[in-house]
């Protein structure tokens, strides 16, 4: 009798919970009944699973599975078939077993249109193969797609395929269903949505809702692909006309009462959420993998307000019988996977255990990071612990074995990283409180030592790297760059890895070592400017009678101490000694803004060509340079055969360098198809496309760009190919053949070719042309420039008095550090190498006239790039923690714009002290304090400012100015302050900040830069 009661009162909880509840009371017979049956997250669980989700094997109690759902779902639509029962679908249907990943789109398609929901929304995994592997799928789909905030309007393959909303009617009654999804998708799915554009979700549903409100629907429901904590924010800020918020992607199990099998809920069913006029909106959610069919029914009054709900999650337990008319039609499909699935690769002797993979070192984890390693010269690999998704017994081991341990189809990524980026890495991965560490690395090639007691972001005590030449571990050494492999999730910067995302360096006068970086006496030298030239003289020589072409796919700026100190005088007076036919300009080449490049321009002996700057854009940087220097396209004859050459860069530079927003880059593809049909007109039909665009982008504009166009050589991705096996052993990896060869819808061809990056290959392809001028044959490979290539040696005699400048200049000590300036932490808190950068930046104006009063200055995260360890602090280190050389701008803003600036820097979804804020602000002269449990635009609690006597603070007034100074980045509206600009009534242009601050380390000799509770963030 006491369970009884119990039961009693956890269902009278749901009784007047959500919506705005009239006190009246009212019979069934005065509402309506809304049933809602709803999945989410299917992840490709066909079959039944074990409690742990895993594919059910021998001796284990079997759950879930599509036949299960499909027998639940008919049941409960029978059952309440009388309160007008909805079945939807939360998204997250692709990826995560051997189904999907060979049968893709196609087996969930089938299997979901033999039960169709009436709505679905989009999951982030629909994205895992891209546009390409999704919109099959919505057209093939039978049920209704609903997503409002995605803008197709710059991607034609995905439109016509979602609405925004649905209203169904029912007895009368319109419902109306919003599609939301989480903003972040493009990070999600690894940056797979192309030319998708993500819409904040709070708003989106608001204008969705209130349009839904005006055509007369009463009872609106947000089927959402966000997570809880996005829902919650929903339910609170969404508007006044949504009731219910049928959710997933987080994988939430929600349940009131007793659970039914083995997992704990994160909360009752269904969550109420509060909106700031009392109204109450209701959230649920199923779990995820086939483990529960969540059913809530909701009855309505006449004005569209929930009065009472009623439901909880069915757990798919063994006693639910499989519907038999889908596990007939699994059976086909279950032979072929099986089959597949069942083949023994191996043996292991002891249990692979995935779940120590959070708290130490695994030996699976060893097992994957070694098998990482493909080549020697990858010095070390890592995956971090949530990476490594399930055990391996005993026994043989299978295909699903593998699968099971990792199950999402990711690339292997290799990239140079400097030792003070990897250090901070592996801090990120033990920077979660308690023993559980999901982004634990395991490594191959590495021993670190760590101290859980320590405070986070000083936990590794000491890091050791392998030398493979003879097998011993060495101490990290924080300048050095290392190569490392990983997987493309977290290579791009998944679980807040962001230094895997931020890393390579660009040109190379000087020969390198086979890890990129400078060349030790000690060690094989490879690459360099010299080596190159003596190759492209040799090359041009050989192919005297073939009609040679050296061509040059830019970034020719930024990434070693010589463009630091020189800019472009040093790139162009060697690229002039050895001029290409053709360059096109690369998004580095943006890095000091118009005013850099166009000295440039106007002195580089080669023709510019890019063709995507827009009409305004061209004219200007012609008038500023010449018009013979820059073109969208060029024509050069080679014994009277036209061959025409178009220039392209990625469209995005803007937010990739420093433009100063002066220039509209268009459409790569479109602009290709544009100057092809141009040169066409001019009968040239042998056609180039010179691309700073990277290999996905190339490989859409040879698919796209029409059938005039015959080889794209390529830049901006840093993309090896190779054909074959090279003898000379270079230290990359081909990511491809060369060349890559992309087939037409037509049949036509195009040719795609790379030479890797920072001066270690020299591409050549040789190609013979019909009268047509389509290509027929085909030969060539980058040629590694390995220590046995010659160097020229007019070009080592010019190099000489650079480089005794360039090792003066960089090797002077210019002061000390007592501490370890640290930007480990810069993008989640206060950190002290920020601190010591704002500080030194008041100081810059305090000596110019007019201005001794300065005493607040702004420092974003992102402008303080390394580490500089204690000791001796050299200029290189200055360049490598500030390498974009900024000036700084002192400007005169009212308080309110400072307030909102720092509302941006936090405006992010708040996921714990270990929240990434990318925009995150650092301060000298301001004392800021933040309540991260606060709705975004609403978190800054306190904002103190330094009074002129420089030892008391006093509170922001909104409408007081204030002198503060901030770098040009920012001051510009980059990382989206452009608030700035926009409010001030004052700017001077300052000094740049290596400058201002080299200028401070020789005044002061030594420095001990600290924490002061600048900015306090809590949680």
């Amino acid at each position: 009798m006491k369970y009884l009661t119990i039961l009693i009162n956890v269902l009278s909880l749901n009784f007047f919970d959500c919506g705005i509840i009239s006190k009246d009371s009212k019979s069934d017979d005065d509402l309506f009944p809304l049933a809602i049956i709803h999945i989410n997250d299917f992840h490709a669980r066909f079959e039944e699973t074990n409690t742990a989700s895993n594919p059910c094997k021998a001796g284990e109690t079997c759950i879930g599975g599509y036949a299960r759902t499909v027998t639940v779902v008919k049941q409960l639509k029978e059952k309440l078939k009388d309160k007008n029962p909805l079945y939807l679908n939360a998204g997250d249907n692709f990826q995560g077993s051997l189904w999907y990943s060979f049968k893709r789109w196609n087996v969930t398609s089938h299997f979901l249109n033999l039960l169709k929901a009436d709505v679905m929304t989009i999951g982030n995994h629909e994205f895992d193969h891209g546009i390409a592997g999704v919109v099959p799928f919505l057209k093939d789909i039978l049920s209704p797609m609903v997503v409002a905030n995605i803008d197709s309007s710059d991607e034609p393959s995905f439109q016509g395929h979602y609405n925004h909303s649905l209203v169904i009617d029912k007895n009368g009654t319109k419902i109306g269903i919003i599609g939301v999804v989480l903003k972040s998708f493009d990070e999600l799915s690894n940056y797979k949505t192309e030319k998708l554009k993500f819409l904040d979700e709070v708003e989106t549903v608001k204008i969705e809702a209130q349009n839904l409100n005006s055509q007369g629907v009463k009872i609106i429901i947000v089927l959402s692909h966000s997570g809880i904590e996005m829902d919650r924010k929903i339910a609170k800020e969404g508007g006044p006309f949504i009731d219910l918020i049928v959710g997933s992607h987080s994988h939430s199990f929600l349940y009131t009462g007793p659970p039914p099998g083995e997992d704990i809920p994160a909360d009752v069913y269904p969550v109420i959420e509060e909106q700031p006029d009392g109204r109450k909106v209701c959230i649920v959610q199923a779990s995820a993998f086939t483990k529960y069919v969540g059913e809530l029914t909701a009855w309505f009054d006449q004005a569209g307000n929930i009065v009472r709900t009623e439901g909880n999650p069915i757990y798919l337990s063994n006693d639910i019988i499989p519907d038999p008319k889908i596990v007939e039609e699994l059976k086909p499909w279950k032979a072929e996977i099986d089959e597949i699935a069942n083949k023994v690769h191996g043996e292991t002797r002891v249990f692979l255990d995935s779940s120590l993979c959070y708290t130490s070192e695994c030996p699976l984890g060893n097992l994957i990071t070694d098998s990482f390693l493909v080549k020697d010269v990858v010095s070390i690999a890592v995956i971090n612990a949530a990476g490594v998704r399930n055990s391996i017994n005993v026994g043989n081991i299978k295909f699903s074995d593998l699968f099971e341990v990792l199950p999402y189809e990711n690339d292997l990524i290799i990239f140079d990283l400097q030792g003070d980026k990897l250090l901070l890495a592996l801090e990120h991965g033990v920077s979660r409180n308690g023993p559980s560490q999901s982004n634990l690395l395991q490594v191959s090639g590495l021993r670190v030592i760590i101290d859980m007691e320590k405070p986070i972001g000083e936990r590794i005590i000491r890091v050791f790297t392998l030398n493979r030449e003879n097998s011993t571990y060495e101490a990290l050494d924080m300048s050095r760059y290392y190569r490392i492999v990983t997987q493309s999730y977290l290579a791009n910067g998944g679980s807040g890895f962001i230094w895997f995302k931020d890393f390579g360096i660009n040109r190379r006068f000087e020969e390198i070592n086979s890890k990129g970086t400078e060349c030790k006496e000690s060690e094989k030298c490879i690459g360099g400017y010299a080596r190159l030239v003596h190759m492209v003289k040799e090359l041009k020589e050989k192919y005297k009678n073939d009609h040679p072409l050296y061509l040059n796919a830019a970034d020719n700026f930024q990434g070693t101490p010589w463009y630091t100190m020189f800019r472009w005088n040093v790139t162009k007076h060697f690229l002039n000694l050895l001029p290409a036919d053709v360059i096109t300009l690369g998004n580095h080449e943006f890095d000091h803004g118009i005013d850099g490049l166009v000295p440039f321009i106007r002195s580089i002996n080669s023709k510019i060509v890019v063709g995507n700057i827009d009409k305004e854009g061209m004219n200007f940087l012609q008038a500023q340079s010449s018009k013979d220097k820059i073109r969208g396209r060029t024509i050069i004859e080679k014994d009277g055969i036209k061959v025409g050459i178009i220039g392209v860069i990625i469209k995005t530079v803007n937010d990739l360098s420093s433009t100063g927003g002066n220039l509209t880059f268009l459409d790569e593809i479109m602009t290709v198809k544009r100057h092809s049909r141009l040169l066409a007109k001019e009968n040239v039909n042998i056609i180039i496309v010179l691309s700073h665009c990277g290999i996905e982008i190339d490989k859409e504009i040879a698919l796209k760009a029409g059938p005039l166009i015959d080889v794209i050589v390529g830049g901006h991705s840093h993309t090896y190919f190779y054909n074959g096996t090279d003898p000379n052993n270079p230290p990359d990896t081909p990511k491809d053949t060369y060349p890559v060869v992309i087939q037409q819808e037509n049949g036509h061809k195009v040719l795609i070719v790379q030479a890797g990056a920072h001066a270690k290959y020299v591409g050549v392809i040789k190609l013979e042309f019909d009268s047509n001028g389509e290509v027929q044959s085909w030969d060539g490979n980058p040629i590694f420039l390995g220590n046995h290539v010659q160097k020229d040696s007019t070009i080592e005699k010019e190099l000489r008095p650079w480089k005794v400048a360039v090792d003066a200049i960089g090797n002077e000590i210019i002061g000390e550090t007592n501490v370890l300036i640290d930007i480990s932490q810069c993008k989640m808190m206060e950190c002290n190498a920020a601190n010591f950068v704002a500080d030194v930046m008041t100081k810059s104006f305090q000596n110019i006239t007019g201005h001794e009063n300065v005493r607040l200055a702004l420092m974003n995260a992102g402008g303080v790039r390394a580490s500089i360890e204690p000791g001796s602090i050299k200029y290189n280190h200055i360049i490598t923690m500030l390498p974009f050389g900024s000036y700084l701008d002192l400007i005169k803003v009212p308080g309110k714009t400072l307030r909102e600036a720092f509302e941006h820097a936090v405006d992010l979804p708040n996921n714990g002290p270990n929240t990434i804020f990318r925009n995150l602000m650092h301060v000298s002269g301001f004392r800021v304090e933040y309540d991260m449990k606060k709705p975004v635009k609403n978190r800054v609690q306190k904002i103190l400012v330094l009074e002129n006597n420089r030892k008391s603070y006093t509170e922001l007034k909104d409408e007081e100015y204030y002198e503060v100074v901030v770098t040009s980045f920012i001051y510009k509206g980059g990382d989206g302050y452009g608030m700035f600009k926009r409010d001030q009534i004052e700017h001077v242009v300052g000094p740049i900040d290596i400058d201002a601050v080299l200028s401070y380390i020789r005044q002061k000799k030594v420095i001990s830069p600290k924490l002061e509770k600048r900015i306090v963030l809590k949680y």
